[in-house]
Parts: C-alpha cells; sequence; structure tokens
C-alpha cells in the first residue's frame, strides 16, 4: 500500500502533482506516478507490467464511480508509455522529460482526451478520431485516446457507436491505445468489452480512508476530530478525490487559513443527519414502539434502499462492538457514532428485555431483514422493514431451530428424539450433534461440497440451466508462483469467463474450487454451461496469448465437455467431480458418490477463497431468490433424501417454480392496483400491512402444488 510523504509541510513528494499551497487538495494530490495512486493494485499491478515489459499498447477499460481515479490512472499510463528518461527498473514516468511535459500542455499526439457526452452524434465521434488518427506525430510516440464516460454512446443520438468502436479497436494499430472510462460497465456490450482489459478501480476500504484523510490533514496542518474523519470518508464514498473535495470544503476558513474540523461542524455544512435519526430509530426499537419506529423511519428523507443498509450496518456495529466487544468498522458513517450516543439504545433494550440474552436476540433481528440490493423493489423491501420491527418489539428472541445444515449431522438416535418432540408439539431443544471432524486444511470440508451441491441444484430450479464442461486453468503457466498471485490471476480469468459465459448464454452462472497440487501447481477448477464449440477454444486461446504473450500451452486452460446424458446425469457428474478434493474422513463421502477416479487432495491454500463462486448461486443469491416471492428452495441434501440427490427432480421443479411465481406475481400486482396511486405514507403502510399478509398466506416450499412426487422431510 503506497503512502504519501511530504518534505515540508503542504508540500507533496514527487509522485503528487506541484501545487502552490492555495490550491485545492484534489490538484495537491492528485498522483502522477504509479506508486503514488492509492488502494488500486490491481490495475497498478497490471499497467506497470506493460510498462516494464516493453512499453507495451493495450486496450483498456477502466472501470469505477465518480472520482475514483480513471482519467488520473490513463494519464499516468500514457505519460509511462512515452517517456524519455525512465528507469528500465521503474514503470512511473520521469514527470521531467520533454515528453511528460508535453503531456501535461495538452499534447493530444501522446494523451487525447474525447469527453463522449459532448458530442451531438457518432459522426461527430468518428471524425474527432480520425482527426486524432491522421494528425503527425513523431517517430517512436505512442497514442492514448481516452474516452470519458463511454456508457453514454448507447445513448440513442449515437446509434452504431459502439459498434463504430468495436471495429476501430480491432483494427488500431500496435502504437496506439484505446482506454474506456465509465461508472457503467453494464452498459457497454459484450463484444466490445471482450476487446478491451477490464480494471475496475474500486473505493478505498473504510481504515484506509480514514488513514488517508487523517495523513493529509496532518501534511496540512488541519486539526480534525476522529469522527470527523469518519463522517467524511462515508461521505466521499471511499474515493480519494470526493473525499478531498469534502475536506477542503469543511475546513476552509477563506482568508483566515485552515478551520478546526469538527463532528458537529461536518453534520452542519453538508447535512448529514443520518447519525441522529438511526440513534433516534433505535431508541424506538429498543422500547419497542412501533408508531415512533414508524414515524422516524418515513420522516427520514432518503431512499429506502439506503435506509435499510445504514440500519443494517448500525445492527452488526452495536452487536460486534457493543454485546461482543470487539473494535470493529463496518461503515464510516456509523462508526462516527460515539459511544455516549450507543450507550442508551443499548440500555433501552435490557430495560424492556431483561433476562434476556440480547446477542441471541440480535441475531435473531439481523436474520430479518434481506440484503437490500436495486433487485428488491422498496415495497418488498419496506414490507420486510414491518417484519422487523414487528420483531424487534416481541418481549422475548425467538427459539432457534434445528437447522438442514445441522440435521446432516445428526445421528439416527438424534433424529428420532427430534422427531418424537415435534410430534407432541414441544420446542425442538438444542441436541447434542455428532461433533464435525477437526478441519484438514488440505481437502475440502462437508461444508464446502454442501455448497456446490446446494448452487448446482438450484443453478436447474432457478434458471433452468445445466453444467456440460469441467474446466481446470493451471496458473503456473501464466507466471504465478505464490497463491496470493494464483488467486488474483484466477478474479482475473473468472471475470473474462463471465464476461464471454454472458455474450454467449446470457448467464455467468458457475461453481469453481482453488486447489494446489504437486502435479499441477497452483489451480483452479471450474464447472459452468458452455457452447460446446469452437467458440470456447478460440476464446480461450486467444485469452491465454494476451495474457501471456505468447502462443497457447495446451497444459494452460483444460476443458472437457460432457454430453447432456441422461436427466442430469452429466451435470451432476461435473459437480462431484469438483467435490473431489472432500476430506476422505468424511462419513458422507460414499453417500454422495464422488466416483474414485475424481477423489483428490485439494491442498492447503491458506487463508485465500477456496470457492469462488459467481453472485447468483451463492448463499446471498439463493436467499434473495427465496425472499422475492416467498418461493423457498429445496435441497434433497439438507432433507437427506440420499437417494434424490441426482435423479433430475429439479428439472420439474423448475417448471413448478415458474408456475408458481406467475401466480404470486399477479397476487401482488392485484393489491397494488387497490391502492394506487399510494401517495400517502398511511396509504402506503396499508399497502404494506396487505402485502406482508398475503406472503405469510402462501404455502411453504413443502406445501406447494407439484406435478411430480416430493420425497418425504421432517419439518
Amino acid at each position: 500500500m503506497s503512502t504519501l510523504h511530504t518534505t515540508e509541510l503542504g508540500k507533496p513528494e514527487r509522485g503528487h502533482a506541484p501545487q502552490t499551497t492555495n490550491a485545492a487538495l484534489i490538484r495537491r494530490y492528485r498522483p502522477e506516478t504509479f506508486d503514488a495512486v492509492k488502494g488500486q493494485s490491481v490495475p497498478v499491478d497490471y499497467l506497470s507490467g506493460l510498462i516494464l515489459r516493453g512499453p507495451v499498447c493495450r486496450n483498456l477499460l477502466l472501470h469505477g464511480s465518480i472520482g475514483s481515479g480513471k482519467t488520473t490512472l490513463a494519464r499516468i499510463f500514457a505519460k509511462a508509455l512515452n517517456c524519455q528518461k525512465r528507469s528500465s527498473q521503474n514503470p512511473s514516468p520521469c514527470l521531467s522529460c520533454a515528453s511528460c511535459k508535453a503531456i501535461d500542455e495538452g499534447d493530444e499526439t501522446r494523451f487525447a482526451e474525447i469527453d463522449a457526452p459532448r458530442y451531438r452524434s457518432v459522426e461527430d465521434l468518428k471524425s474527432r478520431i480520425a482527426q486524432l488518427l491522421q494528425s503527425e506525430r513523431d517517430r517512436g510516440v505512442r497514442r492514448v485516446i481516452f474516452i470519458d464516460e463511454a456508457h453514454s454512446l448507447s445513448n440513442p443520438k449515437f446509434r452504431d457507436g459502439f459498434d463504430f468502436l468495436l471495429k476501430q479497436i480491432e483494427e488500431s494499430p500496435p502504437d496506439v491505445a484505446y482506454c474506456l472510462a465509465t461508472t457503467a460497465p453494464e452498459s457497454i456490450p459484450g463484444a466490445l468489452k471482450s476487446r478491451l482489459v477490464s480494471l475496475r478501480l474500486r473505493p478505498l476500504p473504510i481504515e484506509e480512508s480514514i488513514d488517508y484523510l487523517a495523513e493529509i490533514a496532518k501534511q496540512e496542518g488541519i486539526l480534525v476530530a476522529a469522527e470527523a474523519l469518519a463522517l467524511i470518508a462515508g461521505f466521499g464514498d471511499g474515493q480519494p478525490r470526493n473525499m478531498l473535495q469534502a475536506l477542503d470544503q469543511v475546513s476552509d476558513g477563506g482568508a483566515g487559513g485552515r478551520l478546526e474540523v469538527t463532528r458537529e461542524r461536518v453534520i452542519d455544512m453538508f447535512g448529514v443527519s443520518r447519525t441522529e435519526l438511526l440513534c433516534e430509530y433505535f431508541i424506538a426499537l429498543g422500547e419497542g414502539d412501533f408508531a415512533r419506529q414508524t414515524t422516524v423511519f418515513f420522516g427520514w428523507t432518503e431512499g429506502v434502499q439506503l435506509k435499510v443498509r445504514l440500519i443494517q450496518s448500525f445492527l452488526l456495529s452495536l452487536y460486534y462492538n457493543e454485546l461482543c466487544s470487539l473494535k470493529i468498522t463496518l461503515d464510516p458513517l456509523v462508526a462516527s457514532i460515539r459511544p455516549d450516543e450507543r450507550a442508551p439504545i443499548i440500555t433501552a433494550f435490557r430495560q424492556r428485555l431483561p433476562g434476556t440474552d440480547l446477542k441471541h436476540f440480535w441475531e435473531d433481528l439481523m436474520a430479518a431483514l434481506p440484503v437490500a440490493t436495486p433487485a428488491i423493489s422498496d415495497e418488498a423491501l419496506l414490507a420486510h422493514v414491518i417484519g422487523f420491527q414487528r420483531r424487534a418489539c416481541r418481549s422475548e428472541a425467538a427459539p432457534r431451530p434445528v437447522t438442514a445444515p445441522d440435521r446432516i449431522l445428526e445421528g439416527a438416535e438424534q433424529r428420532a428424539v427430534r422427531a418424537k418432540r415435534t410430534r407432541v408439539g414441544n420446542p425442538v431443544a438444542r441436541l447434542v450433534r455428532v461433533p464435525k471432524l477437526k478441519r484438514d486444511p488440505n481437502y475440502l470440508s462437508m461444508d464446502n461440497v454442501a455448497q456446490l451441491i446446494r448452487a448446482a441444484s438450484f443453478a436447474v430450479q432457478e434458471y433452468g440451466i445445466h453444467f456440460n464442461a469441467m474446466i481446470s486453468i493451471r496458473h503456473g503457466a501464466f507466471g504465478a508462483t505464490n497463491q496470493d498471485e494464483a488467486a488474483e490471476h484466477f478474479a482475473q480469468f473468472s471475470k473474462a469467463l463471465d464476461s464471454r459465459l454472458k455474450a454467449w448464454t446470457g448467464s455467468g452462472h458457475r461453481i469453481c474450487v482453488q486447489e494446489v497440487n504437486e502435479a499441477e501447481g497452483f489451480c483452479g477448477r471450474i464447472v459452468a454451461h458452455v457452447p460446446n464449440d469452437a467458440r470456447f477454444a478460440r476464446w480461450s486461446e486467444r485469452w491465454v496469448y494476451e495474457a501471456r504473450g505468447v502462443a497457447q500451452d495446451a497444459s494452460a486452460i483444460r476443458v472437457e465437455f460432457v454430453s447432456p446424458g441422461k436427466r442430469l446425469d452429466e451435470h451432476w457428474r461435473c459437480v462431484r467431480w469438483l467435490c473431489g478434493g472432500l476430506d476422505p474422513r468424511e462419513r458422507l463421502l460414499d453417500r454422495l458418490g464422488i466416483e474414485p477416479e475424481f477423489r483428490r487432495m485439494a491442498g492447503d491454500i491458506g487463508q485465500r477463497t477456496r470457492m469462488p463462486i459467481s453472485d447468483s448461486l451463492k448463499s446471498a443469491g439463493i436467499m434473495r431468490a427465496e425472499e422475492a416471492l416467498g418461493l423457498g428452495v429445496l435441497s434433497a441434501l439438507d432433507d437427506e433424501a440420499f437417494d434424490r440427490l441426482y435423479d433430475g427432480w429439479e428439472l420439474e421443479e423448475h417448471l413448478s417454480r415458474q408456475a408458481h411465481r406467475r401466480l404470486r406475481e399477479a397476487a401482488v400486482d392485484e393489491v397494488r392496483r387497490r391502492y394506487e396511486p399510494a401517495d400517502s405514507p398511511e396509504k402506503r403502510a396499508a399497502l404494506d400491512a396487505e402485502l406482508a399478509e398475503l406472503k405469510t398466506s402462501w404455502p411453504d416450499k413443502y406445501a406447494r402444488e407439484r406435478s411430480w412426487q416430493l420425497w418425504e422431510h421432517e419439518q
């Protein structure tokens, strides 16, 4: 992680733009070298590699939020490509040669910036690019054509704009690099995106954002309270430019110099009243006052999604910091809430719930709210908020049921006891479970394999797709010498594969495992649905060539296609291949039917992510699908129906889910029509209540009518 340094107060060292002491902070601390760029190790390392290996031009897609540094990084790349005094061991430009200075002075033969929204038509854009390409330049000069806000080419006025760019990029000479920048990479067509190296500029992590601001404030001699730093970091969304602009504004005392920055000054200047409203809302939760909770929530003039996310962040922060006595920072805004403001909240809960295990109660509350994503409508979220508030107003926490994953580890005697208790109507008590094996890091655990099997079953139930390809990628063939490099390479390959799969099949569903062994070294294994034709071979050859700079290595990427087979036979064969690294001591190994030829050691990968599954098939993705219309997902594994694991029942369940989804969507639409327009808080609350009641009337996942025979199960 690079840091900022000063040689004297207010004078940044080499690597940041030299400015006068009264210049705006965003200009004074704008990076001019790779090592001065904060928190972007992946794009910086990639671009630095291009410079050290050549320098080499590449067509790029830089994507990230406003203020993330896309233009700055592209400008550094252009300078480094053309720098006349750069050291062969240092990828950063020297900043002092004629070429570096020419770019600073606006020389478009080296770096040309195009602001796409300013052009009236695609013809104007074509004319501008043609003018740049035809302009004379010195021999050996490499040109970067930077197209900002490239997503705006999806506007109807730019008809065929993306097609034009695709042709330009495919035919670009080796000394020209197109660099597209966007805040909406999903708007870039897959065909164009596949010709670009996609580099994401991420927001700075919370702690790094606060440290960054503290360092700048120290260099500038600005006194800033810790709570104020957290608020500014939250206000800037982890983007250096936004954070510096906010710090500059809140500390600017005009001719009087810099002012002391307090939490109250930040709130007064930016209208940040969220913390006060959060505390007021949580006090109402603690007191069990439903009416006051609702009043505060609807009086809070921000989007429902944002409010729910902040409530979830504060719930987690109180749980870790106040209830578990751990110092955890999850959100800068929430981190700015002082201990003396948090204490009354916990006191309110303790006074209303004497003798209650607040940790258990809190865990119950956290489970009541879904992950707030754009896929969930505001109306659906509000229905969840009502349920959350009702749960907060209860006098005790809900009893904890034995979950399905726990049941897999129960013995026959424990299951019989639970069945008996259920029949006589007694609450299910906590059972003595068969202890799990001590985890061996060289193998997949049963939890790992259960997650893979659930994801593969869900892929058929929800999306109707089946896996037909087993892909292995050997990271050592691409220069990875340690697990960090292997993990980063696997992430790059997975992202590229995701883009290709979406272009070919409309979805990027896949399940993956990272492994390491003596024969293959660091390797990744992927199971996906891939077109069984020459397209994948061509794409993988091109990807290997671009990544390695040499022709295809037959062992670098291997793929084995399987025929459709009977029902889902080959789909599950692919999954069992992926699960082959399961610990051989697991007592369910034989019941899972993993073929002997698939069994292997997965290898110890340390703290790296073992299974980077696509978001659509992760536990959170399954939960979202369940919560949308109350359509619970079945699992033969969790219900211990081992004889049904691989018989293809998911094919019929997919059709059943589609039918029930249509019926439930129609019922929801009918309720909403009765309340149109929902133009008052009272009317919206009544609508939410009726929707919540409708959803409680829907049968659970076992009780839904089906055209196929469901296995016996224990609820």
